[in-house]
């Protein structure tokens, strides 16, 4: 299982990645984006079973992405990962068919859960 990690903010993903036990959750690829358009490229590129992604996101906000996602054909596990509570936000994931949407900022242990159940 592949996952790709999207967040404009570098520190975000780079501590993402870095911090979890991703043999133990069940992923071999960890693939790293910062903007819509590098996310774009690797699913052109690369197999992506889940998506976690933040939704405000300059050039592309997260849920232009995962619909790009849908429409282009692909399906991973979509979650949202975000500072943000906002209504709309939740509503569109909704209509996404989001896995989960969690806010920031989350404890690893939490995340580390959350994608376990995303692989099973």
């Amino acid at each position: 299982m592949n996952i790709l990690i999207v967040d404009d903010e570098a520190a975000s993903v780079e501590g993402i990645a870095v911090s979890l036990d991703w043999a133990d959750i069940g992923i071999e690829g960890v693939y790293k984006a910062y903007s819509m358009q590098q996310a774009q490229k690797i699913f052109r590129e690369t197999d992506i079973d889940i998506l976690l992604c933040d939704i405000e996101m300059p050039k592309g906000t997260g849920i232009e992405l995962v619909e790009w996602v849908r429409e282009s054909g692909y399906s991973p596990v979509c979650i949202f990962l975000t500072c943000f509570s906002r209504f709309d936000y939740a509503s569109s994931a909704i209509r996404l068919k989001i896995f989960d949407y969690v806010l920031k900022p989350c404890e690893y242990n939490a995340l580390h859960q959350l994608l376990v159940k995303a692989v099973g």
